[in-house]
């Protein structure tokens, strides 16, 4: 394929290290925001779908739906916090999509509080085989058995903001007679007032193997915190919740879902979620955004037949359920857990490029990007890496993130006019 001749204009600017979450004895170098030769999205043209809906936010008010699916990279969320500012910069953020409970997993990332207001519940994920235990796009559920039982979910972002909506769904199953109460409350407005929901759609869903029902529900004004009630006809009986979304459903922009969990490989999603395809199919997300390997990266069982034949079959039924979505997978980041070795981080990437280019999806080197095979050691001088050598810090999956978000913009900028561009992220680039 014939190579592009990029023009580049780099833009020094001096970087104000403690306003970017670096401390003053980092080292200090100019930031720039670049097109950038190598940091390029793999299979660009197959974006092209995708690119197309985010235009339509300017030009018909749509809503475009970014589902990223991973393992503890997502879940920490500091990734994908950096992910929503800059879609929220270039077309706004409609709302933040997938929540859940998952102190009741006994999970606790910093953009979801949650807890037991009544009733016992217990929680997994699909790190565990199912049994009556079933996985969806969330890869958590919780259950009760008591005849009434309730929550509170508040989601989160950086810096304590509370995120609104004025829709809330529910994925879940129960007996035929179990209702569901929704209230909520703005505490920009009035901390001590209820606002009770409506539900106005319920759905079910069936196919071979599992069935799930959906229930959404709508308030008269924004909410930023929701109590969830379970109510039963009797006491013993299963109820499920496999996950849930805030919406807003009056505003335009980007609803960016975020869905990771933490220790899960591919192989967990494949294999142990029988729910998913029906889930995303029922999300119908623009762009999925696929980000496993860290944790395949280090175990003697992974075989790359085998890796690339599971992960090809569950994408064509992906792509089955949402054929109009457009599908990034990202490599595996450089990383050296518990100091050692990981051995399957090539052949991971290798196999996402390879059924990227199989099956018309893109690709997305973050290894490469990072600077390579032992960039983890300078990441980690620089305080862009956590001390276990495995995770990131918050300053860290921010690069990751601005990293990915230049190669999507600069991609999205080659199919617009001069004067729809969009302002690419200034990144330090010291950390290669």
């Amino acid at each position: 394929m014939k190579k592009e001749t990029l023009l580049f204009l780099m833009i020094p600017v001096l970087l104000f290290l403690s306003g970017n979450g670096y401390t003053q004895n980092k080292i200090e170098v100019d930031s720039v925001s670049i097109s950038d030769s190598n940091n390029q999205i793999i299979y660009k043209e197959n974006l092209v779908p995708f690119f197309n809906k985010l235009q339509q936010i300017k030009t018909i008010g749509a809503k475009v739906k970014i589902l990223q699916l991973g393992d503890s990279h997502m879940q920490m969320g500091y990734f994908v916090e950096e992910m929503r500012n800059n879609f929220s910069s270039a077309f706004g953020l409609s709302s933040i999509g997938t929540i859940f409970p998952y102190s009741i997993a006994s999970y606790r990332p910093f953009y979801v509080q949650s807890k037991v207001l009544a009733g016992n519940w217990e929680g997994k994920n699909y790190l565990n085989a199912e049994t009556d235990l079933k996985y969806g796009v969330s890869g958590f559920t919780i259950k009760t058995i008591n005849k009434n039982a309730s929550f509170e979910i508040t989601p989160k972002r950086i810096g304590a903001e509370i995120e609104t909506g004025n829709e809330v769904i529910i994925y879940y199953q129960g007996d035929e007679n179990t209702t569901l109460e929704i209230s909520g409350i703005n505490s920009f407005l009035d901390s001590t007032k209820k606002i009770n929901a409506t539900n106005l759609l319920s759905s079910k869903f069936k196919d071979s193997i599992n069935d799930w029902r959906k229930a959404n529900f709508y308030f008269e004004s924004p909410v930023n915190k929701i109590s969830v009630t379970i109510n039963q006809t009797k006491e013993g009986s299963p109820f499920y919740i496999y996950g849930l979304q805030l919406n807003n459903t009056n505003k335009p922009g980007v609803i960016y879902n975020n869905c990771g969990v933490g220790g899960a490989q591919f192989s967990n999603l494949c294999k142990n979620a029988s729910l998913s395809i029906s889930q995303i199919k029922d999300i119908n997300p623009d762009l999925i955004i696929i980000s496993y390997g860290s944790n395949e990266s280090y175990t003697s069982a992974f075989r790359y037949e085998s890796y690339s034949k599971m992960i090809n079959e569950y994408l064509v039924k992906v792509k089955q359920a949402v054929p109009n979505a457009s599908i990034i997978l990202t490599s595996p980041p450089d990383t050296r857990s518990k100091n050692r070795f990981p051995i399957n981080s090539d052949s991971i990437g290798i196999a996402f490029k390879n059924v990227a280019q199989e099956l018309n999806l893109s690709f997305w080197d973050l290894r490469t990007q990072m600077g390579g095979n032992g960039s983890l050691f300078k990441w980690l001088k620089n305080g862009l890496a956590s001390k276990d050598q495995l995770h990131f810090t918050k300053e860290g999956y921010a690069l990751q993130a601005k990293l990915l978000i230049t190669a999507i913009f600069d991609t999205y900028n080659k199919t617009v006019d001069e004067n729809e561009k969009l302002k690419l992220p200034l990144i330090n680039q010291n950390f290669k």
